[in-house]
């Protein structure tokens, strides 16, 4: 593709989207998942984006419509969309249900020690896991949600017996999980600039970055430190500010705004920077 045919803006939309994709293609590769896969991922999702759009305008969902939008065929429009993405709302569901718990947990007083922090639960009776869960998580089953929150080495059972959360928050180490983050924390990031470069100055949402090019290694670990301790303590704020404003602890109110704000750590060599532009002269 030749930028120079572009207009400025498609020139950056181009440029944009081979950073995220290569950077989606590094984490692809090393998971197994071929370009063709991906190729698919990329029509539905075009198919799915045009269908929201048209819906948006108030206008009928048609695939000649899809069609003018995206470029792709009626035929492949048809079949795209009888095609769902497998796993993609249920992973989402226990996800939210999970953070939902692990929330409650740290921030309800029913479930806190009298100094203030997670206390250690039994799993049944009054002020329990179960409890817990079935005023966090909707429906869905104490014991499946210990099993999920131990898998992902959230939860551990102490010396008493009781269920214990081992982290600050919902924090998982666990594959699966943290992908499905990639694609939550992400598509948060994109739809923040999408929104920005679509209105005025007055409602844009706050999104800033603060990074330096020539730092010395030296400084790396200390930085890491300090903005981690930093970020805890104003995610800490936020989310009692936000708690004590959750109509919906289950999160079922549909009509209800998800609302937050998300902090992430920048570390690369300068050397890693990619060069698209020039390879495209």
């Amino acid at each position: 593709m030749a930028l120079e045919n572009l207009n400025p803006a498609k020139t950056a939309l181009v440029v944009s989207c081979y950073r995220i994709q290569k950077s989606l293609a590094k984490f692809s590769i090393r998971i197994g998942l071929s370009s063709g896969t991906m190729c698919e991922l990329v029509k539905r999702a075009y198919v799915d984006a045009a269908e929201e759009l048209i819906i948006a305008d108030g206008e009928k969902v048609q695939s000649t419509k899809i069609g003018v939008m995206t470029g792709l065929y009626r035929k492949e429009i048809v079949r795209l969309r009888e095609k769902p993405v497998p796993g993609a709302a249920a992973q989402e569901d226990k996800y939210n249900r999970s953070a939902r718990v692990v929330t409650g947990w740290m921030r309800d007083t029913e479930f806190q020690t009298d100094a203030g922090i997670p206390a250690s639960l039994e799993a049944r009776g009054p002020g329990s896991f179960a409890e817990l869960v079935k005023r966090y998580s909707g429906d869905m089953a104490a014991t499946a949600m210990r099993e999920e929150l131990e898998r992902l080495g959230i939860v551990e059972t102490d010396s008493e017996g009781k269920l214990a959360l081992k982290s600050e928050g919902y924090v998982s180490s666990d594959m699966v999980e943290g992908i499905h983050i990639l694609g939550t924390d992400t598509a948060d990031l994109i739809d923040t600039i999408h929104h920005n470069l679509s209105v005025e100055q007055s409602v844009k949402r706050y999104q800033r970055k603060v990074s330096y090019r020539s730092i010395p290694q030296e400084f790396v670990k200390p930085f890491k430190v300090y903005a981690s301790t930093a970020s805890q303590r104003l995610l800490e704020e936020l989310d009692r500010w936000l708690a004590e404003r959750d109509v919906d602890p289950a999160g079922e109110d549909e009509q209800s705004t998800r609302l937050g704000l998300g902090i992430y750590h920048i570390e690369s060599l300068c050397s890693d920077d990619d060069d698209f532009m020039e390879e495209q002269d």
